[in-house]
């Protein structure tokens, strides 16, 4: 392990904390701190770090860069007018630009990446009453925050906030506290925000917890075959939507909940689409692609990150987040499980980011993005971590 520096702490910190609070920029909208400050910065570091760099790093950084260009064939050929070019690839350039900064930031040593979530635990608590973004603040200054908007910030700064700095200091003690809180705080959100309260981000990310403790010689061995893994991955997130669908179905939620499921479900069975596949607006997204290849331009024109870019930027804005979830699967398969109870928190990032990939529109975009460069830093730096997140290292992992 590298020594770290109080600054090295500090920029972690500010790091997690300005991707989560929202300033308005004159002829751009409304835009996460971080984003102004990397957009300034971002091309001088990545002239002076790219020497120093590994290749999964560059590997990660020409993804963004594809994606972004990508973005500006897709904008030209539709003839947007300037403006609208300009925001729709300046949205899309945040990617690459946000992945160097974050590589400068975290690439000591993993242990960093821990206190970048930290900020963001703190940063996303502050957001719900200043600093907040575009869709927070029409809801605030017109009908008001309800239940399901402020508990999910309230669970991550009880999980990143609370849990991790205890488990930063008393790491090998009381993990089944820590894992026991995350699973409670998905079941309070369950009941007290229902289907988009993200409840089962926190049930899931407890049991990465769980299995990285109590259980790390035997999926560690599952985790060494692909398709045993994906398994895994699959039944636990079935089990969490089969739990839901039965406790909604026999009014546990209220009949509000369950009025709104049986919607969900008759338009299921009218359409034939799922509610992850309606959501997403995919038949729409297929349509597009099958017309314009390249996409169509624009931005956000789906409530999904996939289909979103895959609409707008074509075959490589969906091939970018097709990487998106190869690392991360890398990443769950060769490091989760030897991460201890530090598996509840990179877990947590690692679902939230998930799901917004495959179910939400864009919002901050850098959850996305240092995750990837933090994974990238893991294939780059075999002994990136050790012994400060990763509790051992067996020798056969360092590929």
């Amino acid at each position: 392990m590298k020594k770290l520096s109080f600054l090295n702490y500090l920029l972690s910190f500010l790091m997690g904390l300005t991707g989560q609070l929202f300033v308005s920029v004159p002829g751009a909208g409304i835009m996460p701190m971080l984003d102004v400050v990397s957009y300034v910065i971002a091309i001088p570091l990545l002239i002076l770090l790219w020497g120093k760099m590994g290749r999964f790093a560059h590997r990660t950084i020409l993804w963004g860069i594809a994606w972004a260009l990508a973005s500006i064939l897709a904008n030209l050929l539709n003839y947007y007018t300037s403006w609208y070019f300009w925001k729709s690839v300046t949205v899309v350039s945040s990617g690459w630009i946000l992945m160097v900064v974050a590589w400068w930031v975290l690439n000591k040593d993993a242990s960093l990446f821990l206190i970048y979530l930290l900020g963001a635990g703190v940063g996303g608590f502050i957001s719900l009453y200043y600093f907040q973004n575009g869709a927070y603040a029409v809801f605030a200054n017109t009908e008001g925050l309800i239940e399901k908007q402020i508990y999910p910030f309230y669970a991550r700064a009880i999980v990143y906030c609370g849990l991790l700095p205890f488990c930063w200091f008393f790491r090998k003690h009381f993990p089944s506290f820590v894992i026991v809180v995350t699973i409670l705080a998905g079941v309070f959100l369950l009941f007290n925000g229902g289907s988009r309260s993200g409840f089962g981000i926190y049930l899931l990310s407890g049991g990465f917890g769980f299995l990285a403790v109590y259980c790390k010689r035997v999926v560690r061995e599952i985790c060494k075959n692909l398709f045993l893994t994906a398994l895994l991955l699959l039944l636990g997130v079935g089990l969490v939507f089969f739990s839901y669908s039965r406790i909604v179905q026999e009014g546990a939620l209220g009949e509000g909940e369950r009025s709104k499921f049986e919607a969900e479900e008759g338009i299921k069975m009218d359409t034939g689409h799922g509610r992850v596949s309606a959501r997403a607006g995919l038949e729409a997204t297929w349509r597009t692609f099958k017309k314009q290849p390249w996409g169509e331009g624009g931005t956000l024109r789906r409530h999904s990150v996939i289909s979103n870019s895959w609409n707008c930027e074509g075959l490589v804005g969906l091939l970018f987040w097709v990487y998106f979830f190869w690392i991360v699967l890398w990443y769950i398969r060769k490091r989760m499980f030897y991460s201890g109870i530090f598996a509840v928190f990179i877990g947590l990032q690692i679902m939230i980011a998930s799901w917004d990939v495959v179910g939400s529109p864009f919002g901050t975009r850098n959850i996305f993005f240092s995750l990837m460069i933090y994974i990238a830093l893991c294939r780059d730096n075999p002994y990136y971590g050790k012994d400060t997140v990763f509790e051992d290292f067996p020798k056969y992992l360092i590929k």
